[in-house]
């Protein structure tokens, strides 16, 4: 899929697949990977790395150490010098997600 993905020639990339991950060591296997194949074929296109928000108690520990796996993403590539890739948490999306549908 990465491979496929890379392929692709758009104005950003957006990934966040980590809520079918199912386990933060499956993503700690493949993200930085995913990014890397990415960012090889597209060095100018920005990428923002976007983590599942998990508004479910039970699931959140599960959803904080795949953030974690995320964020190591992020600043290996900001160590690499990728000055064009960006984080958001999920969770800040859903927290301010009903100010957005009540605008609607």
């Amino acid at each position: 899929m990465a491979d496929f993905m890379s392929n692709i020639k758009s104005e950003i990339f957006v990934m966040s697949y980590d809520f079918n991950a199912t386990e933060p060591t499956h993503l700690q296997k493949t993200h930085y990977n995913v990014y890397k194949k990415y960012r090889e074929k597209n060095p100018d296109t920005p990428i923002v790395l976007v983590s599942a928000f998990y508004y479910r108690p039970e699931r959140m520990k599960n959803g904080n150490s795949k953030f974690r796996v995320i964020n190591q993403t992020y600043k290996r590539a900001i160590s690499e010098g990728d000055k064009n890739i960006y984080i958001v948490r999920g969770i800040k999306l859903w927290k301010n997600a009903p100010a957005v549908f009540i605008a609607l």
